[in-house]
C-alpha cells in the first residue's frame, strides 16, 4: 500500500471528504487527489500535520507501520473542530538564548483544548533542564500572557530576544 493509499484510507475511516482534509492543511482539494491517486506526494509538514489530525504515527503514513488504537470514543480533526497554531521553533530549557518569531509550521490543535479568547503558539523544547515536565524535542503549547503565576511553568523572553522554559 502506498502512502495515498494509507492517507485515503485514514480519511475515509474519518469520514472526512477530500475537501474537508485540504482545508485543515491548506491545501488544495486536487492536492489531496494527487497523493490519494500516487501522482504526487505531500511534503513533510503536511504528512506532520495528517499525523497529528489521524492521531497516528508518522512513520504509519510513511512507511506503513502498524497503529496500535486503543480510544475508539477518541475525537477526530475536522475543520469545524481545529485551529493551526503556529510552530515558532525551539526553545531552551535552560540558559536563555536567541529565539525566533517566525513560523515555521502550523499544527492542527483541537479547539476543545483551547479557551476562544486566547492566543497560543507552540515550540519545540531544546535542552533537558525541564526533562522532569518536558523531554528534549518535545512540542509544547504555550498560551500567551503577560504573567506567569508562582509554581507554574513559563516561557518568558529575557532581554526582548532571549527566550527560556521555566517553572
Amino acid at each position: 500500500m502506498h502512502i495515498g493509499e494509507r492517507i485515503k484510507m485514514l480519511r475515509k475511516e474519518r469520514k472526512m471528504t477530500q475537501e474537508d482534509l485540504a482545508n485543515i492543511l491548506k491545501v488544495a482539494p486536487t492536492a489531496v487527489s494527487a497523493w490519494e491517486s500516487g501522482r504526487n506526494k505531500p511534503l513533510m509538514d503536511k504528512l506532520s500535520m495528517m499525523s497529528t489530525c489521524f492521531e497516528i504515527p508518522l512513520s504509519h503514513l510513511i512507511e506503513g507501520a502498524p497503529i496500535v488504537r486503543n480510544n475508539p470514543g477518541m475525537e477526530f480533526l475536522n475543520e469545524k473542530n481545529v485551529r493551526l497554531i503556529g510552530v515558532y521553533g525551539n526553545i531552551t530549557a535552560g540558559e536563555p538564548n536567541f529565539t525566533n518569531e517566525y513560523i515555521e509550521a502550523y499544527m492542527p490543535t483541537l479547539n476543545s483544548m483551547l479557551k476562544s479568547d486566547k492566543e497560543y503558539f507552540f515550540l519545540r523544547v531544546n535542552g533537558n533542564s525541564m526533562n522532569k515536565e518536558f523531554r528534549d524535542g518535545s512540542l509544547i503549547l504555550v498560551e500567551k500572557t503577560t504573567y506567569v503565576e508562582n509554581g507554574k511553568i513559563g516561557v518568558v523572553l529575557v532581554n526582548g530576544h532571549d527566550a527560556t522554559v521555566k517553572k
